[in-house]
């Protein structure tokens, strides 16, 4: 990737920028398949490998995917532009799927009921959680991942969200 970022950056032209689209194409998918490697390690039913990928990786990877076919289309009409859009899609990739991996941990410690809890919530209500998750990590940084006011704020946050509760009324 650095050697076709530069190759585009110095001679941009139509070959140039569809070839870096294309690598970019095959490097995402390795990359999938490499994530979904690690969560098979993780678990052994297929079934769970299947759901917690999709819950997990699935949303960003559609977006990704879509955006980098778009990306290529465009780039055959307008390679210069691109070029721009292509420099920006790591740091894009980045705030998109940073939790990704830190969520995949989260769910692999949570017991089986909490976990198939997770894999029931729906996607908005996951990112509305997140959101305030992040909000509540923010106002503790620099003070340990283990100060017991940000923990009590966590639980608080997970205690309150009403899809995370659990048929035993216990919530995670």
């Amino acid at each position: 990737m650095p050697i076709f970022t530069k190759i585009i950056t110095y001679d941009t032209n139509r070959t140039t920028v569809l070839a870096y689209g294309i690598l970019n194409i095959i490097v995402n998918g390795l990359f999938v398949r490499l994530s979904y490697a690690v969560i098979k390690q993780k678990y052994t039913d297929q079934q769970d490998i299947k759901r917690i990928f999709h819950k997990v990786y699935g949303n960003h990877n559609n977006f990704l995917g879509y955006a980098s076919i778009t990306i290529l289309v465009l780039a055959y009409f307008f390679p210069k532009a691109m070029v721009v859009v292509y420099l920006a899609m790591p740091v894009i990739s980045f705030v998109t799927t940073r939790h990704d991996y830190t969520d995949l941990q989260d769910v692999a410690q949570l017991p089986k009921n909490e976990k198939e809890q997770f894999l029931e919530t729906s996607g908005s209500s996951l990112r509305e959680l997140r959101l305030m998750q992040r909000e509540i990590m923010r106002k503790y940084r620099g003070k340990g991942r283990n100060n017991p006011e940000m923990q009590a704020e966590l639980t608080a946050l997970f205690q309150s969200h009403p899809e995370l509760k659990n048929k035993r009324g216990r919530r995670f």
